[in-house]
């Protein structure tokens, strides 16, 4: 937060982890990414650092008719730095058995967090 002017303020997007992206991301890597919890300790700091927080939901979601595209797709949000990447096949199963819909559509819910952190004027 000292990095920003005096009334500045910060944006941090990330995905909510309740949606079916961030639940794939989990399935496969066990990862947990929450600003929730980054949004609760920063309350409980000092006073005077921080003089707003506010965490919105913003919808987001991906949708499309085609298996190969939904499984690139699928591929791209698991590439998370440091961890191996799933292999094809249990990346497709999964996207047929949770991301498919009755109308043979694949929809991947990912809706932004966004975190807005405001500094203090003076």
């Amino acid at each position: 937060m000292r990095w920003l002017a005096p009334g500045g303020l910060l944006l941090v997007l990330l995905q909510n982890p309740d949606e079916a992206c961030m639940r794939m991301v989990r399935h496969f890597t066990g990862a947990r990414f929450d600003l929730r919890e980054l949004a609760d300790e920063l309350a409980a700091l000092p006073p005077g650092l921080i003089s707003g927080i506010e965490l919105d939901t913003v919808p987001a979601s991906y949708r499309s008719s085609d298996l190969d595209e939904t499984i690139a797709t699928a591929a791209f949000h698991l590439s998370i730095p440091g961890t191996p990447a799933p292999r094809r096949e249990a990346v497709e199963a999964y996207v047929r058995e949770h991301l498919r819909n009755r109308e043979g559509e694949y929809v991947l819910r990912h809706d932004q967090h966004a975190l807005r952190l405001r500094r203090p004027a003076s």
